[in-house]
């Protein structure tokens, strides 16, 4: 499909249906959990070790941010936390429904230094933990999407992995092909079905009202108000967030950064809705190009970003509006690096969303081609990804390495 080409509206649905979920903490070590309850689950006995092993950027992503409900943090307490809970339900939802016996069990395993995590050296989106007890192991492994368990063996014997490996969605190449411009990406939001911005819409609310339950006061300003609750989830605050992209961060970033810039605009919630379908679009669309975790900062590059794309377009700027915005973002934070998941990400992710909120609105032209932003959406984006696939591997390492080095 050439880009600016409509995407079959049934696509579109079913690609928003598959990205947008509900995780509680942080997804990577929510991912790393899944993985170990995976494991745990089919070994079917109490768990006495567990060895974690992830890529270098969802290992990263797990270190410092707090587990719900505990004071534990890190991917080898996160494995133990999913290890032990297995009556939890196989989603990104296991660490906010591991009980307080659940939680002083992994205590007891990583006191112990029964429960062990380093990283995997390859690219992508892969968890690999094994679950021992006695002298049998039980191993799963995640891969290409945070909840996807593509793999479970006990003793070496393969097992079946039912629940959430049979959603699997269309790949990244899928994406970047038919939404490789902001044409196509306008034209994706503005064909979709009803059943689409239901999706949307039930995200949307999920995560109006955490906000409402969680923050002491009332925020009008979109920055505000990300920031605050970003915070909150970022110190281990349990709490189940409607996703974006297999991120938290990004759901919450996307949704009620749209949804409160534009709470004074004289637009049916329809046309709003739509705006912010084309928003979680654009994002997808951003992060099939850098990856779902590495390098690059997802809530600034993709998740900001896709908040100034549905304004612009709901503010009647169609696709050059859109274009501008990605182009200019893409100049002007192409940079942001991910330091892994902590309250830091509030910051980046605001200073971010003000930008894009002001270029949407601005309503100026584009400088045509200066800097990284090339002459439209599908050059901005492709040195975007460019520059992942170039750095990812060894910025992610050195990143990893600074991380865990101590004091100098």
């Amino acid at each position: 499909m050439e880009p600016g080409q409509a995407t079959p509206p049934r696509w579109t649905a079913d690609l928003l249906r598959r990205e947008i979920g509900l995780a509680t903490g942080c997804t990577e070590p929510a991912a790393i959990a899944l993985c170990a309850r995976a494991a745990a689950h089919a070994l079917g006995t109490p768990p006495e070790r567990v060895i974690a092993q992830a890529d270098v950027g969802t290992h990263k992503n797990a270190l410092a941010v707090g587990l719900p409900g505990t004071k534990l943090r890190g991917p080898a307490a996160a494995a133990a936390l999913g290890a032990c809970a297995t009556g939890a339900p196989a989603t990104l939802d296991v660490l906010g429904a591991a009980s307080a016996a659940h939680r002083e069990q992994a205590r007891a395993l990583v006191a112990a230094d029964a429960a062990t995590a380093e990283p995997l050296a390859e690219r992508g989106l892969r968890i690999e933990v094994s679950v021992m007890a006695g002298r049998r192991t039980a191993t799963a492994t995640v891969a290409e999407r945070h909840d996807r368990v593509v793999a479970i063996s006990v003793d070496d014997s393969p097992q079946s992995t039912p629940g959430p490996s049979v959603a699997v969605a269309p790949d990244d190449g899928a994406v970047i092909e038919r939404l490789g411009d902001a044409a196509a990406i306008v034209a994706a939001a503005e064909s979709l079905r009803h059943e689409g911005l239901t999706v949307v819409d039930a995200a949307l609310r999920h995560n109006l009202q955490l906000a409402e339950d969680l923050l002491e006061e009332q925020r009008n300003c979109p920055v505000r108000l990300v920031t605050a609750i970003v915070n909150r989830r970022m110190k281990g605050r349990s709490m189940a967030v409607a996703t974006a992209g297999g991120s938290g961060n990004s759901g919450l970033t996307v949704s009620l950064g749209y949804w409160t810039a534009t709470a004074g605009a004289k637009h049916s919630r329809d046309r709003r809705l739509r705006g912010l379908a084309l928003a979680h679009l654009a994002n997808l669309a951003i992060k099939a190009r850098i990856g779902r975790v590495g390098p690059l900062c997802g809530g600034v590059s993709a998740s900001a970003t896709a908040v100034g794309c549905g304004i612009a377009w709901l503010e009647g700027r169609g696709v050059a509006g859109v274009d501008r915005v990605m182009t200019t973002m893409v100049d002007a934070h192409a940079g942001t690096l991910c330091d892994g998941a902590n309250a830091t990400c509030a910051i980046k992710i605001g200073v971010a969303l003000r930008t894009a909120i002001e270029i949407a609105r601005s309503g100026e032209d584009g400088d045509g081609g200066d800097g990284l932003e090339g002459s439209d959406t599908a050059q901005a984006l492709r040195r975007l990804g460019g520059i992942a696939a170039a750095t990812g591997p060894t910025l992610d390492k050195r990143l990893l390495a600074l991380l865990t080095a101590g004091p100098d």
